[in-house]
């Protein structure tokens, strides 16, 4: 085991510990396998890979979402999943943004054909 995998090691620990994570070798592996990959994908230290993924894990986590070795595993923490309640918001507000654009686009022609037939 390198440095990088100790450090590694070391800082999935914390996480876990954090986490309330079980104490067994997949996990630790799939956790420190993933503060590494992060860091090295990210140009980041291994602290700072290590609390993104905690930051990530712990707002997903009181979201509901279940924080596992699979979630480890799909790098979910840079393509957080939103609830369904989440997406049903984002997709309300596109559908009204895309009515109001409608509705000025109706507006301004209706005034050009009223100021057209004024002339």
């Amino acid at each position: 085991m390198n440095a990088l995998e100790q450090a590694a090691h070391f800082l999935c620990d914390r996480v876990g510990l954090l986490m309330g994570m079980p104490d067994d070798f997949i996990w630790l592996r799939r956790a420190a396998g993933a503060i590494t990959n992060e860091s090295r994908f990210s140009g980041v230290p291994l602290p700072d890979a290590a609390n993104r993924i905690l930051e990530a894990a712990l707002e997903q986590q009181d979201r509901g979402e279940c924080i596992n070795r699979f979630w480890f595993e799909d790098r979910r923490w840079r393509c957080p999943r939103l609830s369904k309640a989440e997406q049903r918001e984002i997709d309300n507000r596109r559908a009204r943004d895309e009515a109001m654009r409608r509705l000025y686009v109706r507006m301004e022609q209706e005034q050009q054909t009223q100021s057209e037939g004024a002339a």
